[in-house]
């Protein structure tokens, strides 16, 4: 039934779905509507214009293109109707996290977007506008790396200026070699060349010294998980990238991450990548083709090892300390 010319400013007669004549069930009206509202625009119909609503009609064929404006805006489009491309756009200004766990709740539609590997590869390479990852494994996790990587910029924003620095230098009498974070960053075990392993309580942080150094333990070896990609450094301070096929350990790229001296530790994620040099310093890079650098910090001694776990990074020192950072949560 076409509504009356003179009653286009009576709003029920836009938002009225229901029909006067027989009572609906109030759940299929409502499915009825968003099937409706999420339904492509069909071809031929237009948006209402200003001037055709406001223009009288000079004669009954003008009253046409009112009538299909009409009907236009009754079913106009809605958010699902704009291009995929468009999607992604809005999609890329939410948190990954959000992006990954509530919008793909919403509807099919917005699921199937989610759940797409294109979605977060084309998200990824949006943030760091590189190749990445350097080497893609099998099955390679889109949605979990890409959720790390961007806490991993986020952390490391304006040069890690946010991030909170503690010095532990109490505890060992020679340069520490190794560090290993424990039950997600709780703990940290450190080994020195004064061959003992001291057990630290990071949760401490901030309080006195002693408070945070729980034991001195022997020398017994510890070792992180191994990885599926092997990250080297050299003594020119070059980064390698080595994989293992059919037994056999391939170079696969050889980067200049910027340290002028040997590399004296990394530490590998699809987040992060840390390195430690000679050269006094610690570069945090995003892992692409080639690492992005996003934070150098500069020290009085050679760190010698990194650990990464949660939001806290640890280097063992040369002047017998441990380094720490606590990035923002």
């Amino acid at each position: 039934m076409e509504l009356p010319l003179g009653q286009c400013h009576d709003s029920r007669s836009w938002d009225d779905d229901s029909d006067p004549e027989s009572e609906t069930d109030p759940d299929a009206q409502a499915e009825a509507y968003v099937a409706r509202v999420l339904s492509p625009p069909k071809s031929g119909l237009a948006f209402p214009r200003p001037s055709q609503l406001s223009t009288p009609a000079a004669s009954p064929s003008a009253s046409e293109p009112r009538a299909a404006s009409k009907v236009s805006a009754v079913s106009e489009p809605g958010l699902l109707s704009l291009p995929p491309e468009l999607l992604l756009e809005i999609c890329s200004y939410l948190d990954a996290r959000l992006v990954l766990h509530v919008l793909s709740r919403v509807c099919h539609a917005l699921r199937d977007l989610v759940y797409d590997r294109v979605t977060w590869r084309l998200r990824a390479l949006r943030r760091v506008r590189a190749p990445y990852p350097v080497v893609e494994e099998k099955n390679f996790d889109w949605p979990a790396a890409c959720i790390a990587l961007e806490e991993h910029l986020s952390r490391w924003a304006e040069d890690g200026r946010r991030a909170e620095y503690f010095c532990l230098a109490d505890g060992h009498l020679a340069a520490v070699d190794s560090v290993l974070l424990l039950q997600g960053g709780s703990l940290c075990l450190s080994g020195s060349r004064d061959r003992t392993v001291n057990l630290w309580d990071l949760r401490q942080l901030g309080t006195e010294p002693s408070q945070v150094l729980v034991k001195t333990l022997g020398t017994k070896r510890n070792s992180t998980h191994e990885e599926p990609q092997l990250w080297a450094g050299d003594n020119h301070g070059l980064l390698h990238v080595f994989v293992n096929r059919n037994g056999c350990l391939q170079l696969i790229r050889s980067f200049d991450v910027g340290h002028s001296f040997p590399i004296t530790g990394i530490q590998y994620s699809v987040g992060a990548l840390y390195t430690t040099s000679t050269d006094r310093s610690i570069r945090v890079h995003v892992p692409t083709d080639p690492p992005r650098t996003i934070c150098t910090r500069k020290y009085d001694s050679t760190l010698n090892r990194v650990c990464a776990e949660g939001n806290l990074v640890v280097a063992g020192s040369g002047d017998v300390s441990l380094e720490v950072w606590r990035l923002p949560a």
